[in-house]
């Protein structure tokens, strides 16, 4: 880059960055306690699309919830 004189501009230099104090991280990470509702919530015997491309899961009416398709 030219300067307004035709010499070659030297690129003022940004401050340098400030860096912030990461918190600690424990090694020893409990995990929290799973609630009734969740596993409630979630069923061992579900059936997936047979459709590689859906989401879905075949309902109690044997077709998927997201795509319709027939399971």
């Amino acid at each position: 880059m030219l300067g307004s004189d035709g010499t070659v501009a030297t690129p003022t230099a940004s401050p340098p960055a400030v860096l912030t104090p990461q918190p600690e991280i424990d090694d020893e990470v409990e995990s929290a306690p799973v609630s009734s509702v969740e596993e409630a919530a979630f069923d061992t015997n579900r059936r997936l699309c047979p459709d590689d491309a859906c989401i879905g899961v075949i309902g109690s009416h044997n077709r998927c919830g997201v795509c319709g398709r027939p399971g």
